[in-house]
């Protein structure tokens, strides 16, 4: 067996480009690549990000009839080799229980569980919330500035622990170059006592609805939120074909959601992190 580092152009290749896609990542700063007898047997990567600079993020493939021969522990090794950062963090599909495996015992520990679903309406009672919901095409500058400032430290806040946000970036970066341009009548943010307090940022329309990013002030609150949340919910449903969540089992606000809407989740990621 021997490894080699893959250069830019060599990604083309069809049997390279083949197993490349395997990795699910779009670019990468460095490629490794396993071979025997002339075959290519796997495949890694580490790349970075730059809204989120504290880890490298790294992808390891290996041929199904390869695994149980080092292949995978060695092309780690050549990524852990060149990282700069010395941090690192992989995503997986929770049922790849082979990859899950392989990160466990090479000291990568679970930190994230993300959940994607479709929800399409049901005829449900509406549920009684204090405060009055405002849709985001009539919120005053004070009130954007707001909404900017709590999306930043509610996203910032729970991404701390698994990949911290760049130092470069602040609340208002964040809110025009990452969280706009998102759907300004679908979107709203929940008013207590006049002040901005939750908020639910929509993108998209009809059957390409998505819930992108929803949010609250205070955590004692989380009940008065969950509510509004709901009632948005069931309003959304109703005048779209269905809608999209990816929800974190790290964000405090937008977990509890899926027992609340009582649905049934298959499809989840988990994101793994190791020093």
């Amino acid at each position: 067996m021997k490894i080699i580092q893959i250069k830019t152009d060599a990604l083309t290749q069809p049997e390279i480009s083949k197993l490349f896609k395997k990795l699910n990542v779009k670019k990468s700063s460095f490629v490794f690549a396993a071979f025997k007898n002339n075959l290519i047997t796997g495949i890694a990567c580490l790349y970075q990000n730059e809204v989120h600079t504290n880890r490298d993020y790294i992808a390891v493939y290996v041929k199904e009839k390869y695994r149980r021969e080092g292949i995978g522990l060695e092309l780690l090794h050549k990524l852990q080799s060149v990282s700069e950062k010395k941090k690192y963090q992989c995503m997986c599909d929770s049922s790849n229980t082979a990859l899950i495996l392989f990160l466990q015992k090479n000291g990568f520990s679970l930190a994230r569980r993300c959940y994607n679903f479709s929800y399409k309406y049901i005829d449900k009672p509406l549920l009684n919330f204090y405060g009055t919901i405002k849709e985001l095409n009539n919120i005053s500058i004070y009130e954007e500035k707001e909404l900017a400032r709590l999306i930043f430290k509610n996203y910032s806040l729970f991404h701390k622990k698994i990949n911290a946000l760049s130092t470069s970036i602040n609340d208002e970066i964040f809110y025009n170059k990452l969280i706009k341009p998102y759907n300004k009548n679908l979107s709203t943010m929940l008013l207590l006592d006049g002040k901005p307090s939750a908020y639910m940022i929509v993108y998209g329309e009809d059957e390409d609805t998505e819930i992108g990013y929803i949010g609250g002030k205070y955590k004692k609150d989380i009940n008065i939120y969950l509510n509004y949340f709901l009632n948005r919910i069931n309003s959304l449903s109703f005048n779209t074909e269905g809608l999209m969540f990816e929800i974190d089992d790290t964000d405090f606000y937008a977990f509890p959601l899926i027992k609340a809407m009582n649905v049934t989740v298959r499809n989840s990621y988990n994101t793994y992190i190791a020093e």
